[in-house]
């Protein structure tokens, strides 16, 4: 390993596992549960405060349970608290040479907090609430800055106002809010809103917010759309980082569709065909001896698209995941994006999970970001991780996992372990 590797390795030890971000939603439970984001959550594109249902889908989540955890909806559901908390154990710092040259060392292993993250939530009146956040930054906690954003273009707070007058009606959110742009995930070393020009200044970094509106809209179970706009401050903020740039409206505007099929095989509706029926005197045996209930197939299926706007910028994503009840699941996305003077980015993942047992999942994903500068250059990295999903008991997460990656300077991997504490 050369100086240039063992810097190049360093570097991505300390950007790419100190990522901190806002709680969003796994999109695993989402995929196999057959259910939207905004099921098991206030905001209907999933991340931050978790409702009624998305509490009690994990209150008993755990190889080892335990009595009495007190909801997070007080006062007769008129007021509901969460948090999520996200710890990394990483060996952070320097690679560096031995004396002879014969051997690398590394560093230890250090503990630090990639998350420290709020929720608070009034719902006054059915299909009305108020929400928002609180994102803490190291300087927060350390020197009491109460705005300590880390990225560019990160926003250290989100609170909207979000009504919807029925079920069948669309749902309006406004405030500071983050547009609905692909898939909302709960891992931000992911590369798919980022730039392997600049891996620490992602185009959509963690927690990005602006002030706007959107309006969501679900006439039925496989159909789903938002269109909405937000100024674009913190966006132009996030774009600028002196490589990259582009000339932005004072507004951008967004919209996404997504089709949600589901698809049901065999199961108690199934005709036996002559199987069960009389025998060959006439003779009808009765209910004693009925078919045992069969149960159903059930495949869950998304495929969606969707485009961010604003002058020389343009971001276009298109998804697509199928999930089993039965805890399979595989995903994909791509995403394409255009800023000024030929600057452009496609990046793209695959993965999949399999929930071994309710509280036990696999998971891992193949993962790749390419950007042209526009000069003639361009950047390559590619990332591979394989873990596991782990709940001891409900509310707790741990993630052991193995990250391999790849850029067109070094080739580095290490075991890390995230622990993840949510309410």
């Amino acid at each position: 390993m050369g100086p240039r590797s063992v810097l190049a390795s360093a570097l991505l030890v300390m950007l790419g596992f100190s990522w901190p971000g806002s709680a969003e939603a796994v999109p695993r439970f989402s995929v196999t549960a057959g259910s939207p984001c905004t099921t098991c959550h206030v905001n209907p594109t999933g991340a931050g405060l978790r409702n009624a249902i998305g509490f009690e889908s994990m209150d008993d989540v755990g190889f080892v349970g335990y009595p009495g955890t007190p909801h997070n909806a007080l006062f007769d559901d008129l007021l509901s608290l969460g948090a999520d908390v996200r710890i990394q154990a990483v060996r952070l710092g320097a690679p560096v040479s031995s004396t002879d040259g014969d051997d690398v060392l590394v560093p230890d292993y250090v503990v630090l907090p990639m998350q420290i993250q709020p929720y608070v939530g009034l719902n006054p009146v059915d299909g009305l609430w108020v929400y928002g956040s609180y994102t803490m930054g190291p300087e927060t906690i350390e020197r009491g800055e109460v705005c300590d954003p880390v990225y560019p273009g990160q926003s250290c707070f989100d609170a909207a106002v979000q009504y919807q007058p029925g079920a069948a009606w669309p749902t309006l959110r406004a405030g500071m809010i983050q547009p609905s742009v692909g898939v909302r995930r709960d891992d931000h070393t992911i590369y798919i809103r980022g730039d392997a020009a600049d891996r620490r200044a992602p185009v959509i970094p963690p927690n990005y917010a602006d002030w706007g509106g959107e309006l969501s809209y679900q006439p039925v179970s496989w159909f789903r759309s938002e269109l909405g706009g937000v100024a674009t401050a913190n966006l132009e903020d996030a774009i600028d980082n002196g490589i990259r740039e582009a000339a932005l409206w004072p507004v951008a505007a967004n919209a996404r569709v997504m089709f949600l099929p589901q698809l049901v095989f065999g199961g108690p509706d199934e005709d036996p065909g002559d199987e069960f029926g009389d025998d060959e005197f006439g003779d009808d045996f009765g209910d004693d001896f009925a078919a045992e209930p069969v149960e159903p197939t059930v495949i869950n299926t998304w495929i969606g698209a969707s485009a961010f706007v604003s002058g020389d910028f343009l971001r276009v994503d298109g998804f697509a995941a199928v999930g089993l009840h039965g805890g399979l699941e595989v995903h994909g996305e791509v995403s394409w994006t255009r800023l000024d003077r030929g600057y452009s980015m496609l990046n793209g993942l695959f993965g999949a999970s399999w929930a071994v047992l309710e509280p036990l999942a696999v998971a891992a994903r193949v993962e790749r970001a390419h950007t042209d500068l526009g000069d003639g250059s361009t950047a390559t990295a590619v990332q591979v991780v394989a873990g596991l999903e782990v709940f001891p008991v409900p509310f707790v997460e741990i993630r052991p996992e193995y990250r391999l990656v790849q850029t067109d300077a070094y080739l580095f991997g290490q075991p890390t372990v995230q622990l993840h504490l949510f309410y």
